[in-house]
C-alpha cells in the first residue's frame, strides 16, 4: 500500500478580505521600490507578502519619507509601517506584533595582529560571542 501526503498553504481570502494601507519608504535592502509602478523588494516587502498569505489582506502602498509616514501612522491615515523600533514610550499608541519578525546571530572575528575596523553602508545589529 502506497500513501501520498501533500501539504500546501490555502490563502485566506473571501468576504473578509481587507485593504490595508502600508507606509512604504525607500531603504536599501530593507524595503526598495518606493514609487508607484516600481518593482518592490526587500525584507519588509517579503514579510508583507507572507503576512497576506495568512490574512488575505490586499495592500495599498502609500509612499513618503519615514518621518511623514510615521506621522500618518499616528494619525490613522495608514495601517502598517515596517522598521519602527519598539520603545517603551511608544507602547501605549503603537500595536507591535507579539512575535519578532526574525532573529539572526552574527559572530565577529578579530585577528590578533589587526586592530582595524571596516564599516559597511548597511547597519547591522551584532552580538559579540
Amino acid at each position: 500500500m502506497l500513501l501520498f501526503s501533500f501539504s500546501y498553504i490555502i490563502p485566506a481570502q473571501g468576504a473578509n478580505t481587507k485593504t490595508i494601507k502600508v507606509g512604504y519608504y525607500e531603504n536599501e535592502v530593507f524595503q526598495e521600490g518606493a514609487a508607484q509602478g516600481a518593482v518592490k523588494t526587500g525584507y519588509a516587502y517579503e514579510y508583507y507578502r507572507k503576512l497576506s498569505e495568512y490574512t488575505g489582506w490586499n495592500y495599498e502602498y502609500v509612499y513618503g519619507s519615514f518621518s511623514d509616514l510615521y506621522d500618518m501612522l499616528l494619525s490613522g491615515e495608514i495601517d502598517l509601517l515596517a522598521g519602527l523600533a519598539k520603545r517603551d514610550d511608544r507602547l501605549d499608541f503603537i500595536d507591535y506584533p507579539e512575535s519578532p519578525m526574525g532573529n539572526e546571530t552574527y559572530s565577529l572575528v578579530k585577528h590578533e595582529d589587526d586592530n582595524s575596523i571596516t564599516l559597511s553602508r548597511r547597519k547591522w545589529t551584532a552580538r559579540l560571542c
